[in-house]
Parts: C-alpha cells; structure tokens; sequence
C-alpha cells in the first residue's frame, strides 16, 4: 500500500514535470500555490523548493489562526511596563550613584577646606599673592612657592615659620627689589633736539628710589592678611614716566642745552613753545649743572636773594615775576631784566650764577607751561672747560675785614713807636689813639651758588641769580 502511494507520488510528480513543460513557467507558480495552500492547512507554512523538489516549513503553525487584538495590545503594555521598570531602575542607581559622588565630593571639599582653614590660621601668608608692577612693565611676585622658601619644610607637608628669619627675608627682598629699580643717581639717555641721543649724568633730583622701609611694612600686612593684589612698589622718589619712554624722561619735558644756551619745552612729544637763554658763568662755582631735575616750587613776585655776610646783609636782593627752583642750592629758572642779549656763547664770560635766565617777555609763557612733574633735562651737547672758581662774596669779605683790621693794627703800631721816641719834656697834648674805619663791603651785583652746607631751601631766600 504505501509503495503504491508512493509510486503514485511519482506519477503525481511527473506529471508536474510536465505541466511545467507544456505550460511554461506560469504554470510552475500556479502548482506552487497549490501546494502551499494545502501545506498550510495541514501543519503551517511550507515553501516549496524547485531546485530540491522538497517542501520546507518557514513559520510554525498556532493553534489559533490569529491572536486577538487585546491579547496583542496587552503583550505590548506589558513589554513597555517592562521598560518602563527597568528606566526607572536605572535612573534610581544613577541617581544613587550621583548622590554618592556628590555626597563624597562634598565631604573631600569640606575636609579639604578645614584642612585649609587650619593651615591659613597657622600659615596665612601660604595664601597670598602680591603682583609688583615695576617701572619697566615687568612684575615681581610674592607668591606660596616663594613664601616657602622662606620657613624650614620639616619634610611632611608642613613648615615651620621663625619670625626673625621671615622678616629678614622680607627685608632682602625689599632690597633687591630697589637694587632692580632704583635709577636715583643714575645716568639718563636723551633723545635730544638735533644733537641724536644724550647720555645726563644722574643726580639726587631725579629717578625712581624705593621706599624699602615703607614696602617692608607693607609686605608684611599683605602677607599676613592673605591679601591678593597686583600694584606699584612704594616710592620716595619716581620719575614722571616709564624706564622705557625716552629714558624715563618721557614725551612732556623741558630741555635746556647749555651750550647752544637754548631752551624747548614739549608736551605729549610735540614742541610747545622755544626760546634763547643764559645759563651760569662757565667757571667751577657758577656754572648750571647737567642732570635732569623736578620743579621743587613755583612762585611769582619772588626776591632773589644772595648769600649772607658776617654782618648780616645780602650779596644782593633781585626782584623777579617768576622764580621756579629746581636745585636745593637755589638754582632755577626766572626772568632776568637786567639782561639784553640771550643764546649761544652768552654763558663764557656774562653767564648767570648758576640759574637759568629767561628774557623778561617770554619767562610768563614758559612758567605757564612748567608743571612740577615737567623733568628739566640740562645737558653740554659740546665739551667745555671750567676756568677756576673765583673768590666768593663772603669770603671777599672776610678778607677785607681782615685786610682793614691788619692796616688798623699797622697804623696803631706805628704811632705808638712815634710816641715812644719823643723825648718826655717835648710831649705836647695828649693824643688820642686813632681806630681805623671799618670799610663798608663792596656791594657787587654778582653771587656766588649757595654752598652745600647751607640747609636745603628752595626758596628765593637763597636763589642765585
């Protein structure tokens, strides 16, 4: 029996064969059909494979021929609930975990800053920062990696501060600062009207000098507050700009050439205004001084006044408009009435004695112009010599006092010797001794500089003319 169905199979089969040979290939697609549908009413979806001639099942067969839609819809809730649990899951340990690392953050912060807070109660100047702006643009910090040098590091994260030794460092610290700093006494370079660059011998009037005194107290509070700033050092003497602006002179100036005895005033780098001058008498006690310098006042309707004799009166009394001293020794800028003729070769033999002279219709124009922070650059762009200084007022005075005193003396002697050779009968009426006059001192227009040993005053007390 079932090798009769199976030949009957055969038959079936060939028949197949041929029907696909009579009808080409749609008649291949029309018997496939066939054969699926009867493969699914059995047990499922089959295929069947032209190349094998054998059927293959692709999707398994329900029970049911189709799933309700409620069925369909609660499998879908029920998948989304499940996503719904497991995002909520994770977000509850991601939030835990956060929790966590900011509770542990928080907690390192906390011991982070008690530990702070106990090192600054002990070490406060760990925790400044002091930013010194010098004159040149540059900086010098004092800052925990220097501070640190300061005290011994006992090896375990901790220092140990001795107070002596902290403030001594303070101290040093201050002093190399002004040895970086401190232009007081140093020459200047000049950028000169026609004669190129100047070299101005220093002098006490003008530079930056550090307060070391004033910047030792200063750091200290700084460094014990743990104070953070950024600022200039402390000065007792500055110069009216920056070490790289024309030698520290700068763009606003007043510039004095002794020897083509002329004077320019700029401002803001652009020439204000000119003008012929006599500057001192080219010998070793007149002559004006280069260097640059500072107004130390500014007055008008001043008396000059020379220096003053043993007997109590002045070389000499000049009135003058306008008095601007530069010099403690009473050299400065004024109008000279008295003068006609101003510029170049005046200072030889009919210079001033040491001030700078201005001609009467222009000495209100410059005294307008000069601000007590308006450097006075004075330089010799031609080399001179210096003839021998001559006798001072005071001490030519002294001489003629002394002079007077000796012929006084002379003359005494020499009628007491007269009386001594008379014979005592051919004495005649007594005489009286005769006391020589005291010679008034000569009352010279001319003065010499105020000496050092004068006290500093700018007044025109002192002033030379």
């Amino acid at each position: 029996m079932a090798e009769k169905k199976y030949r009957n199979k055969k038959k079936s089969g060939a028949r197949h064969a041929q029907g696909r040979k009579k009808h080409g290939r749609s008649g291949s697609f029309v018997g496939l059909a066939v054969l699926i549908t009867c493969a699914a009413v059995v047990g499922g979806l089959m295929i069947y494979g032209v190349a094998t001639g054998k059927f293959s099942q692709i999707v398994e067969a329900s029970d049911t021929a189709m799933e309700s839609e409620e069925e369909i819809e609660a499998q879908k809730n029920a998948a989304a609930a499940a996503e719904a649990q497991k995002k909520a899951e994770e977000e509850k340990k991601a939030a835990e975990e956060k929790a966590a690392q900011e509770a542990a953050e928080k907690a390192e912060a906390e011991a982070k800053a008690a530990a702070e807070a106990k090192e600054k109660a002990e070490h406060p100047e760990f925790f400044a920062d002091i930013q010194l702006t010098l004159p040149d643009g540059s900086t010098k910090e004092i800052n925990r990696d220097l501070v640190e040098t300061w005290e011994t590091d006992n090896g375990d994260g901790t220092f140990t501060r001795d107070d002596e030794v902290f403030n001594q460092h303070i101290m040093d610290f201050a002093a190399q600062l002004a040895s970086a700093v401190d232009t007081v006494g140093k020459d200047h370079t000049f950028a000169s009207t026609g004669r190129g660059t100047q070299t101005i011998p220093g002098n006490e009037y003008y530079g930056w000098q550090l307060d070391q005194s004033a910047e030792v107290a200063q750091i200290q509070d700084e460094l014990t507050n743990s104070k953070t700033v950024t600022r200039e050092p402390n000065y007792t003497m500055r110069e009216s700009a920056g070490s790289n602006d024309n030698g520290g002179i700068g763009q606003t100036y007043c510039e004095i050439d002794a020897s083509r005895q002329h004077l320019w005033i700029y401002q803001n780098g652009s020439l204000a205004f000119e003008t012929d001058v006599v500057t001192g008498l080219m010998d070793q006690t007149h002559y004006t001084p280069a260097g640059v310098y500072l107004l130390l006042d500014k007055q008008t309707d001043a008396t000059l006044k020379g220096e003053t004799l043993p007997n109590g009166k002045r070389t000499y009394e000049t009135p003058v408009s306008y008095w601007m001293p530069f010099t403690h020794t009473g050299i400065g800028l004024h109008d000279a009435w008295w003068k006609s003729v101003f510029g170049e070769g005046q200072n030889v033999w009919n210079g001033s004695h040491g001030c700078v002279n201005l001609p009467s219709d222009v000495a209100g124009t410059v005294y307008d112009l000069m601000t007590m922070t308006t450097p006075i650059v004075v330089y010799y762009s031609e080399d001179y010599t210096l003839r021998d200084a001559p006798e001072s007022e005071v001490d030519k005075y002294i001489r003629e006092q002394r002079e007077a005193a000796a012929a006084a003396e002379a003359a005494q002697s020499s009628q007491d010797a007269q009386t001594a050779e008379q014979p005592a009968d051919t004495q005649t009426t007594d005489t009286q001794p005769t006391e020589a006059p005291t010679p008034e001192p000569t009352q010279e227009a001319a003065q010499t500089d105020t000496t050092a040993e004068q006290p500093a005053d700018t007044s025109a007390e002192t002033a030379t003319e």
